[in-house]
């Protein structure tokens, strides 16, 4: 009886390869255009071109790290010296002209060519969104600097070891 219950059990995971359906049935050259992923000779040379500026992005992505980081240093050094303007409109002016455009570069260029973990950039992306907002005053711009400032030099300093 257990033998027979281990037996049944067995049958019932087994699988039966006599079954023919013409849904699931592939023939040789389906799979090897599967396993080619599709790629005609005709297109070799844009397959070639693919492989070799991955290749590129892989060998230069150190010196794009090393770039990137020294711009998330000129942006916390910035947006620190911004933040202290005592002139409200002078400080919101130099955030959204200055300021808004090289943190957007900076997102893209971190989320398009490096490894870093995309969390890191949520204080910027943050303070992006208050800047491209029109309804926020200068007070909630420099309590959102505040709180995310801490954040902003740890995030540097692991970037930069």
């Amino acid at each position: 009886s257990l033998q027979e219950d281990f037996a049944t059990k067995l049958r019932s995971c087994t699988v039966d390869t006599t079954i023919k359906t013409v849904e699931n049935q592939l023939n040789l050259e389906d799979l090897e255009m599967l396993r080619d992923g599709n790629v005609n000779d005709s297109d070799g040379d844009s397959f070639l071109q693919v492989v070799l500026t991955n290749f590129g992005w892989i060998q230069t992505s150190q010196i794009v790290e090393f770039v990137c980081a020294k711009e998330e240093e000129w942006l916390v050094e910035n947006l620190a010296k911004t933040m202290r303007l005592l002139d409200d409109k002078l400080m919101m002016q130099n955030l959204r002209q200055r300021m808004a455009p090289r943190i957007k570069k900076f997102i893209d260029n971190v989320k398009e060519r490096t490894i870093w973990p995309v969390c890191d950039l949520r204080p910027y992306q943050s303070i992006l969104w208050i800047l491209e907002s029109d309804s926020v005053d200068p007070e909630s711009s420099r309590r959102l600097f505040n709180s995310c400032h801490s954040t902003l030099i740890c995030t540097l300093s692991r970037h930069q070891w």
